[in-house]
């Protein structure tokens, strides 16, 4: 049904003559929010591109964060990328200060069309990063989330690095407390950005996070926040946040599958070995061993793969009989890419005896 009011919308919206305003612009991109990503809704995203074009009002704070929360299902595509043009430069005429409220709604828009890395979403996130530092207002734990977890598809690079640096005193000076699944959701937007300074520093805010936090943590929290880290490079600061995130995990006694294993050993590739990673192999064991679904050729690899750099160490080595064990009862059969990554991952562990 939703799809057949989509495909009914384009010639509807071609054939209005008046301009939208400012609150009807925020309000027709808004009411996608929940809108599955295809044909349908991205006819209707060209459609209303040029409504949004000729819009003559400045938009508000409201708008631009519904404009952009409107978008949060839309991969890139063609018809994305015309959209995120027309509201940049709705964005950057717009000369208002935006609420904390509008700021996390804008960013957690972009959670999968920043991976169109282009030049209008570079603006769109230079322009953010501004507004948030000039936000005189604390951001409540909430809206710290959703603006770090929208970022999870978009490129490292100097606009995101601004953001990441506005960000990191409202993570740091929060006075509310980060629950397991906020402090997942923030780790996990950060899984495309590399070794740098911005990074750290919301690195650093965020481990202070996970040793205040008092709530039982589920592996599946944990796995996530844990992936995020898979670009983070090998620093003093990413080392803190993991020996902080493995005293949660050894903790946590429940049944978990390939997902999870996948998610957790993939966060692992950026460390090589150390009391850290030691610690986190040791925390994930028994909870890896006692997984009782058939572990998949997939997770193998990926499990495997991330052990690169730091499977030299016996908590790695005593994980490698298991994955033996696994690879031996899988009945699928491995990809040429799955190998290729489980071959990558003995580099350091493969002159183990439990190879």
């Amino acid at each position: 049904a939703q799809d057949r009011l989509l495909e009914a919308l384009p010639s509807k919206i071609n054939a209005v003559q008046e301009p939208f305003t400012r609150v009807q612009v925020g309000m027709a991109l808004f009411g996608l929010h929940r809108c599955k990503d295809n044909s349908s809704l991205r006819a209707v995203l060209a459609a209303l591109t040029p409504k949004v074009v000729a819009c003559e009002e400045e938009l508000q704070g409201q708008e631009i964060g519904n404009c952009f929360y409107g978008l949060q299902q839309c991969n890139d595509s063609p018809e994305v990328r015309g959209m995120l043009a027309a509201l940049s430069s709705k964005l950057h005429a717009s000369s208002c200060s935006m609420s904390p409220q509008e700021l996390g709604n804008a960013l957690y828009g972009l959670q999968k069309c920043g991976a169109a890395n282009t030049d209008f979403i570079h603006a769109i996130i230079a322009d953010l990063a501004k507004r948030v530092a000039a936000c005189e207002a604390r951001l409540p734990v909430q809206n710290i989330v959703n603006g770090l977890y929208g970022l999870q598809t978009c490129r490292d690079g100097p606009e995101v690095r601004a953001l990441l640096s506005s960000m990191a005193p409202h993570v740091r000076e929060s006075p509310e407390l980060f629950v397991p699944q906020q402090i997942s959701m923030a780790l996990y937007g950060l899984q495309q950005f590399g070794e740098s300074p911005a990074l750290q520093e919301v690195l650093s805010a965020l481990t202070e996070r996970v040793l205040d936090c008092q709530k039982d943590w589920k592996f599946h929290n944990a796995a996530v926040a844990l992936y995020g880290l898979r670009r983070c490079g090998d620093t003093e600061v990413s080392r803190a946040l993991l020996g902080a995130l493995a005293s949660h995990f050894a903790r946590i006694a429940e049944p978990i599958n390939n997902q999870g294993i996948s998610m957790a050993f993939a966060g692992l590739q950026s460390f090589r070995e150390g009391p850290e990673v030691s610690a986190m192999l040791a925390a994930l064991r028994p909870n890896v061993e006692g997984c009782t679904e058939e572990i998949s050729g997939q997770t193998i690899s990926i499990a495997l793969h991330g052990l690169h750099r730091c499977g030299g160490s016996p908590e790695a080595r005593s994980l490698l009989p298991f994955f033996a064990n696994a690879t031996a009862a899988c009945k699928k059969p491995f990809s040429v890419r799955q190998l290729a990554g489980a071959f990558y991952g003995l580099r350091v562990c493969g002159g183990a005896p439990e190879t």
